[in-house]
């Protein structure tokens, strides 16, 4: 069977009107069988907050990896440019770090595949190094500020890591 999930574009940048939105989503996928087939509109999507495209792009995958094939319909350069749905994965690219530089002068950084197994370890501390030195410049924070920021990111990250069983982790700014 075939299904079109529409996401609209939440009606402001509150947190509530992005949860409305992906709730909205959820609903949708109620009927959802294995091995459906699944468009994933969003057209109606110019600009998203994490707090919407984040849980997306993990239903996305999840979808994908239990068997259903997913299409994306449409998607604004902003989209784009935070690499929606698949993310950015330090894993399948050569200076990585380096790749990661065209996003210091932005105001965002992409969704990043964050690898969560224990042998990734330096990975993970190595992507909070780089992430933390580009917010410092995107934000232009420094001490105290910078510190909690980066411990309250490492913390998440490491519970998500010991607790959460999965194999990636998706962050962006």
């Amino acid at each position: 069977m075939n299904h079109r999930i529409i996401v609209q574009q939440p009606k402001d940048d509150t947190l509530g009107s992005s949860i409305l939105k992906l709730l909205e989503v959820l609903r949708q996928l109620d009927n959802v069988q294995l091995g459906d087939t699944i468009v994933i509109d969003i057209t109606k999507i110019s600009f998203a907050t994490p707090v919407l495209i984040l849980p997306l792009s993990s239903i996305i995958a999840n979808l994908q990896n239990s068997g259903h094939d997913v299409t994306i319909q449409g998607g604004s350069s902003y989209l784009q440019t935070v690499l929606f749905p698949n993310g950015f994965n330090a894993l399948d690219r050569e200076n990585w770090a380096d790749s990661l530089n065209y996003y210091r002068t932005g105001t965002y950084l992409p969704i990043c595949q964050i690898p969560a197994g224990e042998s990734e370890t330096g990975i993970r501390d190595r992507l909070l190094t780089v992430f933390g030195s580009i917010m410092l410049q995107q934000l232009n924070i420094t001490g105290q500020l910078l510190t909690a920021i980066r411990y309250l990111i490492s913390e998440t990250m490491d519970n998500i890591v010991e607790h959460a069983r999965v194999s990636n982790l998706n962050w962006i700014d």
